[in-house]
């Protein structure tokens, strides 16, 4: 399969859910996770920044680790929730980079791959490893250069957030709504 597919996705996985907030002046606290869906694990961990994690395997029961995304973020919550198309009231966040896109390669198979793809790095396994100046990420690298908006619902335990590129946005310039495919549950 082709690498830059793989990251691509990862980094896709990693756009459709972010962050989160259950009260309206701050961000909660904590662990967030999906759990194994699809040969694939996102976490989201809540502290004085938001790191997103996107885990991604050979298989689809999450075994055989193949590569992973880190982003950390800092975050403007906006006081003012927004009543989303479904009708649940969403906090509005704007995100930018606070810090480095690191990625661990899983699979000693991929060095020579990202060697080629990025050979301003020491690729090595289980290591992460900034891609920020690889030339070869730049188109994936080029979204996180601006602030992104993303909204964030909370229902008991469970968080939903907006895709932050594929979704319809309002004329507020946040999404219209958040998406119910991706429950990530408190760790």
């Amino acid at each position: 399969m082709n690498v830059k597919f793989f990251t691509g996705l990862a980094i896709a996985a990693l756009l459709t859910a972010c962050g989160g907030s259950s009260d309206h002046t701050q961000g909660p606290q904590g662990t967030w996770s999906t759990g194994c869906i699809n040969g694939s694990i996102a976490t989201q961990i809540f502290d004085s920044e938001i790191t997103l994690n996107t885990e991604l395997y050979s298989d689809e029961n999450c075994t055989e680790a193949y590569l992973s995304l880190r982003y950390k973020f800092n975050a403007f919550y906006d006081p003012e929730p927004k009543i989303t198309s479904s009708g649940v009231e969403a906090l509005k966040v704007s995100l930018t980079l606070a810090s480095n896109i690191m990625l661990t390669l899983g699979n000693s198979d991929l060095i020579e791959v990202y060697n080629f793809i990025c050979p301003e790095q020491n690729w090595v396994v289980n290591q992460a490893t900034n891609i920020m100046a690889c030339d070869g990420f730049e188109s994936l690298i080029t979204p996180f250069e601006t602030t992104l908006p993303m909204l964030l619902y909370i229902d008991g335990n469970h968080l939903y957030t907006s895709n932050l590129f594929f979704a319809s946005q309002g004329d507020d310039g946040f999404p219209n709504d958040v998406s119910y495919d991706s429950t990530y549950i408190k760790q």
